[in-house]
């Protein structure tokens, strides 16, 4: 079996761009003149990819937050049923798994930086009509096909987006950036969910304010914020060479599709890749539909009862320090001694966190201060071990149809989020809130043994030469 490590591209005429010191390969083609960056600084600085990657990774979490985190909370608020609100949630989020179904046409047609910059524009269009469909006197199930909608034009932006940041950076770039891409990305599921549900708990309060209103006012202000994200990136964004849309031959449309497909299922260790995006996060994926109805709940069901302003507070800002500390730590690390040398502290740290949800499921501690401790625990373990899982997936994509297949690496890798989430709140009916979290720690043995598995085959890259 070869090992996961891609093979390098072949060599480009291209400035040296990397942070650390390595050979970057993000060309910039017309459009700019020669030594030049899209928002005018040199093409050879090394502060040029801070301009666009931490916004452009916030931006691809905005929507999976609103969907994931936010959607469970505005559902609770609905008076949706415990066991039914992971259900609705899970099915809205759908299309981030099923995107390697459409992920081709990103390769074929027109550039990953014109896909990243105009989709970003009609996400804000898809959450002006979610604020729209808020305020109407409809069923939770039409908020969840809202959702979906939304759902969908994120799916199809990361799609962009991901081919995108392996079009524009180097290997020695990727590796340096992972840390702060993800710490980006993670910084806006944990930011945007706290203002969000803390704007709506306030106003909900207010006799003035239904809880539709309440929720309608925040999803417009994201909407407009997404408009001012993507005007900046439809200035900033450079325009590497290699970012053109891959060769198909008139008529054979269909073939190239198919061709697409083939080659990622046809590498030698499909399996142990496969076995590993499904269950390297098979506990999160529980706890992660759970969690935030179990700080919301009512104290004599098992909960901590929990406002909305309270749980914002709690679970958003110390978890977010310790996200960034995590996040940044483990990039650097990862791009300094590499992930085998790493790979098994990294994936401890990431589960074993999991075991303080069952302490605050049995004592249900009053107050704010032991949520918030468990928050700052769980991600920056997260931080630290999602590295590890993001690495395999970026060594694993090469070729010129590497957004494609990305694609298709975190498709399978959601869909490993999604469907232990479906039976989540059925679960957690059966179980009760302790035993089920003594499940999700059960749970994290098949992500170690995936883990054994693909290290078998897994290589690192040596660093690109200076």
């Amino acid at each position: 079996m070869e090992p996961l490590s891609a093979s390098p591209e072949k060599s480009r005429a291209c400035p040296d761009v990397s942070p650390a010191g390595g050979q970057g390969r993000a060309c910039y083609g017309a459009g700019h003149g020669a030594g030049s960056a899209p928002g005018g600084g040199s093409m050879s600085s090394p502060l040029l990819p801070w301009l666009w990657v931490p916004s452009l990774y916030f931006v691809v979490s905005l929507p999976n937050s609103i969907v994931e985190k936010v959607g469970t909370v505005m559902f609770q608020d609905l008076h949706v049923a415990s066991e039914q609100n992971p259900l609705l949630v899970s099915l809205a989020a759908l299309p981030w798994a099923l995107k390697p179904l459409w992920s081709p046409f990103v390769d074929l047609f027109g550039t990953k930086r014109r896909w990243v910059w105009a989709f970003q524009f009609l996400l804000a269009g898809a959450l002006g009509l979610l604020s729209v469909l808020v305020l109407q006197d409809i069923t939770c199930t039409v908020l969840a096909l809202a959702l979906g909608v939304l759902a969908f034009a994120s799916a199809t932006h990361d799609i962009a987006a991901e081919g995108f940041y392996l079009h524009a950076l180097g290997r020695t770039q990727q590796s340096y950036f992972l840390g702060i891409r993800n710490t980006a990305y993670r910084l806006g599921m944990l930011l945007l969910p706290g203002v969000l549900i803390g704007v709506a708990g306030a106003l909900a309060r207010r006799a003035a304010w239904g809880t539709g209103a309440a929720w309608a006012l925040p999803f417009a202000g994201v909407a407009v914020l997404l408009l001012v994200f993507a005007a900046w990136h439809r200035r900033v964004l450079p325009k590497p060479v290699s970012d053109v849309p891959a060769e198909s031959r008139p008529g054979f449309l269909w073939h190239d599709f198919v061709a697409t497909w083939a080659g990622f299922f046809c590498r030698p260790n499909i399996l142990s890749l496969m076995a590993f995006f499904l269950f390297f996060r098979l506990s999160e994926a529980q706890l992660l539909r759970v969690v935030t109805i179990f700080l919301k709940d009512k104290r004599e069901l098992g909960g901590l009862g929990m406002e909305n302003e309270v749980l914002a507070a709690a679970y958003t800002t110390p978890g977010t320090v310790a996200l960034i500390i995590g996040g940044i730590l483990g990039g650097f690390l990862v791009a300094k001694h590499g992930l085998r040398r790493l790979i098994w502290p990294l994936v401890f740290i990431m589960h074993s966190p999991n075991i303080a949800f069952i302490a605050l499921a049995h004592w249900q501690p009053e107050g704010s201060l032991w949520p918030a401790i468990a928050s700052v625990v769980e991600q920056f373990g997260y931080g630290l071990g999602y590295t590890a899982f993001s690495i395999v997936m970026l060594r694993m994509v090469s070729g010129p149809r590497r957004a494609a297949h990305f694609a298709f690496a975190t498709g399978f890798a959601y869909l490993g989020m999604l469907l232990p989430g479906l039976g989540a709140g059925y679960l957690l009916a059966a179980l009760g809130y302790e035993k089920f979290f003594c499940w999700v720690m059960l749970c994290t043995l098949p992500g170690f043994w995936v883990t054994a598995q693909i290290m078998k085959t897994y290589r690192d890259e040596p660093a690109e030469e200076t």
